[in-house]
């Protein structure tokens, strides 16, 4: 039995929440510092998280290992098999062939560089963060731009800062999960939520990248295609998470975005003049359709599962009990739920990899080169694969053990207002220091919660703000720019990058700060804030 205290050093909040903090400042320093790779960093961190809830939180030994294997266990069903899946299914267009013909086309259907640009980097780019994420659109896209002619510097740049926004509904919503699981909130109003943020975000990543690449004069001349695209990813991730599938919100808001990208130039006076239809152009066409079959399968398969008869037949196959051997108290004696989900048929990996074997079928991949894949895209994951683990069981324990709790009772002495306008900033440095929205979600989504329960605020909005912060800070953190760097040639010259983008992302911060603040007030929240179903899902 594990019997939470709220200030156990001393009786004081200030002092116990110092120590409790330290885990977390301990894997931001062996990350950020010390460059430790992200799965011993985080083994690290998990281990001064048990050391506290042993020594200061009077956890047990084995009660302690027993959250830490809960935790790491919810991680790998919910987010491990969901990498796994979707790395395979994008090995698989790669090995086909056909993801190459989609960048081509998708390089060769606007006309002046800048709308090229966003067309790849913010259209394609947002495509490929919905369905993968893992640092793959920025290395894809910022070799595409160099190739159609792009400054290493300049394509680096526009890639970092075009993948903020879809980052928080990317991997199909996988840190939107990570979020639900670490608060205990619903996905879909967790969703709901930030696809009442970020749009707005959206909206001015296109003329931020128009003047990334030609200052004034690219935004004079294409200032409308930027306007329309931005308005069109950042309306249909709204309408998507919101109405459709909060999974599906950057695929389709980036495919949208795309096709408005593309109607807007052919059919300017001064776009793109029709080419001929030759036999060549009509194969590009062919190969074209091919491509983009692996995300229409995925749009149909995750269509499908909304429907509410197929959800329930899916739902069937869930198995779910209380985890073995652990009972948690709050503070005020009442029970706190263990309980563990494993849902076999309508989790997103399971999905996804249902997509896959219909893309091998569609596309007739042979066994041999699916079954290659899926063993090169598992080798390919095995360290991120640790990570996940230990950073989803370092959160169940600091939750579990009372640490959270701790921290958010003293955050909430900042008020409404300070806390509403700090915290975005926190999400911002969390994914900023760990390279990932998801774990950014994971180590502070109890902490949000308990933080806004105590001053009064929407607990939903404070959670979504902490993910809507992360996604602006994944442009300056040191993985993303390592990936950046690398692909375009500029291996030590990180901090030059950094330099260029840190502007923009402490001005989107600051953005996603004041709206933070004003969807907190009290005549706003009402009818901005998603209300709670009855019973909350995890």
């Amino acid at each position: 039995m594990v019997h939470q205290v709220t200030a156990p050093l001393l009786g004081s909040l200030v002092w116990s929440s110092a120590i409790a903090i330290l885990p977390i400042l301990l894997l931001f320093i062996l990350l950020g510092c010390l460059g430790w790779r992200a799965e011993r960093a985080t083994l690290a961190a998990l281990a001064a998280a048990l050391l506290i809830a042993l020594a200061v939180y009077g956890v047990a030994p084995v009660q302690s290992l027993n959250i830490a294997a809960y935790g790491g266990a919810f991680g790998l069903i919910s987010v491990a098999w969901v990498i796994l899946n979707a790395i395979w299914l994008y090995e698989l267009t790669v090995r086909s062939g056909h993801f190459e013909a989609l960048g081509q086309v998708f390089a060769s259907m606007a006309g002046a560089p800048p709308v090229q640009m966003l067309l790849i980097a913010f259209g394609f780019g947002g495509l490929l963060e919905g369905l993968i994420g893992a640092g793959a659109p920025v290395a894809i896209c910022s070799a595409m731009l160099v190739a159609i002619g792009l400054p290493p510097m300049q394509a680096a740049i526009c890639t970092l800062l075009a993948d903020s926004v879809p980052v928080a509904f990317g991997t199909l919503a996988l840190p939107i999960i990570a979020l639900s699981s670490a608060t205990g909130l619903p996905v879909t109003t967790l969703g709901a939520m930030v696809g009442r943020q970020t749009p707005i975000l959206a909206m001015l990543i296109p003329f931020i990248l128009l003047i990334l690449v030609g200052g004034r004069r690219a935004l004079r001349a294409h200032w409308r295609i930027a306007f329309l695209a931005g308005l069109s990813f950042g309306f249909t991730q709204f309408a998507v998470s919101n109405y459709l599938s909060v999974k599906l919100a950057d695929v389709i808001a980036a495919l949208v975005a795309s096709a408005v990208l593309v109607a807007t130039v052919r059919l300017a006076p001064n776009g793109m003049h029709e080419p001929e239809m030759t036999r060549e152009n009509a194969i590009d066409l062919r190969r074209m359709a091919q491509a983009l079959a692996p995300y229409g399968i995925i749009i149909l398969v995750f269509s499908l599962a909304q429907i509410p008869a197929l959800t329930r037949v899916l739902a069937v196959a869930t198995v779910s009990f209380d985890w073995p051997g652990l009972a948690i108290l709050s503070p005020d004696g009442a029970a706190i739920a263990t309980r563990f989900k494993l849902p076999l048929l309508e989790t997103t990996g399971t999905l996804l990899l249902l997509s896959g074997v219909i893309t091998m079928l569609v596309l007739r991949l042979s066994p041999r080169l699916a079954l290659r894949a899926y063993r090169d895209a598992a080798y390919q994951i095995r360290h991120a694969v640790i990570t996940v683990a230990a950073i989803f069981a370092l959160a169940f324990v600091a939750n579990l053990s009372g640490q959270t709790r701790t921290m958010g009772l003293l955050l909430a002495t900042l008020g409404p207002t300070g806390f509403a306008l700090v915290s975005p900033l926190i999400g911002w440095i969390g994914a900023a220091l760990t390279g990932s929205d998801s774990s950014s979600n994971v180590l502070f989504g109890g902490l949000q919660t308990t933080a806004a329960q105590g001053v009064g605020m929407s607990p939903v909005l404070a959670a979504a703000s902490n993910s809507s912060g992360g996604v602006v800070a994944k442009a300056i953190s040191v993985q993303s720019l390592a990936v950046a760097s690398a692909t375009v040639s500029l291996v030590g010259k990180e901090a030059a990058i950094l330099r260029r983008v840190i502007f923009w992302s402490l001005g989107l911060l600051m953005l996603m700060c004041a709206i933070s603040l004003f969807q907190s007030l009290p005549f706003i929240s009402g009818w901005v804030v998603p209300s709670l179903p009855a019973e909350p899902v995890p």
